[in-house]
């Protein structure tokens, strides 16, 4: 089928029509023919096996293929499934008798997604980290949103969680970028990236992605505009709201690590850089960023003038038991943290101190954990360690007796649980600790901790400033 005119034309030539499939390709294809009106037509959806299958898809039944043979060879069947699957349905079908079959390719559900956002006031969020899954899933079930996400650097190989996502029907479709596989030539000179940086980027990042961010009429929404997707989106002119990297972002992290990149966007040259968007912009300084909102307004680093205040906390409150709990499983799956609080138990909290540069070897780090581990054991019954998302740290071979919780779930969807999990958290300066109500108490070492771990001699090369 050679495009989506010629694909209505042939549905609209046959009164009968069964989809063949009951996943995301068969619902992506009973969405748009609702919207063009034509899903009436519509009289089954056919599975090869019932099995885990649903006995119907918005009020249309589903049944075998086997089932449906004898009394409906003279209807269309739409093949709508991976396309790995779709030779050997298209044997089937001619061994029972279908007299007319068609298939959907990867062309037509281009097509058909576009169209879904034209109809729909529909928003995409650009999700880097599970932190970012977490507030998107929550931002929609709160406000009840038609959205899509985003998924680049490394959540696009997370299967798991996205096919959990899928079956949780809280969005319709999940994208994956693999930002490895564009190339992008980064220029030292502005005029350079001006006039070549911007259309090779865009040549080379729309030959891997299939989505036109321009389309979201409902809005952009990111967590960090500064990488490899945030300039693609400033290339292309396209407006978009940025959301914080994590809690409290703007407050804490900002002032530790982007200071330098602030002071340009608000110097002379960095603001005519940003009015006549001459050049790639972050922080919420571009002219292409329209909002930004923080958890918190009070000594936040950055100019306030386009900053809109939504706690999260006042974001979480809003969630019914039944979306905590939709959400919670996304993340969690079948493991659950066996911690309650009867025990005396310690939750800390990594960072990737090497990887972000805090420090300069893999070896302080382990010991800086190692050491905190040490202090604490006496104290408390059980200790939990939580890494970060990007801490690959295995902490299991500090001390064979710590529990290691899988560092894919973010910590506020503790919360979730309404309970006490633990007498004490402790971190060297994860903004995480601020928003986690399921502790008694919080302990935030700093960057002081970290200091006599690190000599002069090789403080000149990190990424902050050691006290």
């Amino acid at each position: 089928m050679r495009s989506l005119k010629n694909f209505k034309r042939l549905i609209n030539q046959h009164s009968k029509i069964i989809i063949y499939g009951a996943g995301q390709v068969a619902r992506e294809l009973f969405e748009w023919m609702k919207n063009e009106k034509i899903n009436s037509k519509v009289s089954y959806f056919a599975v090869t096996y019932l099995g885990d299958n649903p006995t119907q898809i918005d009020d249309v039944p589903v049944r075998t293929i086997d089932s449906l043979a004898e009394n409906n060879t003279d209807a269309l069947v739409i093949v709508a499934t991976l396309l790995n699957a779709q030779k050997e349905i298209g044997d089937t079908l001619q061994r029972l008798g279908f007299r007319s079959c068609t298939y959907i390719t990867s062309n037509l559900r281009r097509e058909m997604s576009y169209c879904r956002m034209e109809y729909f006031n529909r928003k995409i969020y650009l999700c880097a980290t599970y932190y970012h899954v977490l507030i998107a899933l929550t931002m929609i079930e709160v406000n009840k949103e038609e959205a899509d996400l985003f998924f680049s650097y490394g959540l696009e190989r997370d299967y798991e969680l996205q096919d959990r996502i899928i079956k949780s029907a809280i969005v319709d479709n999940i994208f994956r970028h693999d930002i490895g596989k564009v190339r992008e030539v980064l220029y030292n000179s502005k005029l350079k990236r001006l006039l070549f940086g911007r259309r090779r980027l865009i040549y080379n990042f729309e030959k891997i992605t299939t989505v036109d961010f321009s389309r979201y009429k409902g809005g952009v929404y990111m967590f960090f505009d500064e990488g490899q997707i945030a300039r693609y989106i400033q290339a292309k002119h396209i407006k978009y709201t940025l959301l914080e990297d994590c809690y409290d972002f703007m407050k804490v992290v900002v002032p530790m690590k982007f200071m330098d990149r602030l002071e340009h966007t608000q110097s002379f040259w960095g603001k005519i850089e940003a009015k006549l968007g001459l050049d790639y912009v972050p922080l919420g300084q571009s002219k292409y960023c329209k909002k930004i909102e923080v958890n918190d307004l009070n000594g936040i680093a950055i100019p306030q003038r386009k900053v809109t205040e939504y706690p999260r906390e006042k974001l979480f409150a809003k969630l019914t038991a039944r979306q905590k709990e939709k959400i919670f499983k996304i993340f969690v799956g079948e493991q659950l943290v066996e911690s309650s609080s009867n025990e005396n138990t310690l939750l800390i909290l990594t960072q990737p101190l090497f990887k972000d540069n805090f420090v300069p070897s893999l070896e302080t780090q382990k010991q800086i954990y190692t050491d905190i581990i040490k202090e604490n054991k006496n104290k408390f019954d059980v200790i939990y360690v939580k890494p970060h998302p990007r801490d690959d740290f295995p902490y299991e071979q500090i001390d064979c007796n710590i529990h290691v919780i899988n560092k894919k779930i973010p910590t506020e969807v503790f919360n979730f649980m309404n309970r006490i999990m633990f007498k004490k958290a402790i971190t060297i300066n994860s903004t995480a600790i601020y928003n986690m109500n399921f502790v008694e108490e919080k302990e935030l070492l700093g960057l002081n901790y970290i200091s006599p771990y690190v000599p002069e001699s090789e403080r000149k090369n990190l990424s902050i400033v050691l006290p």
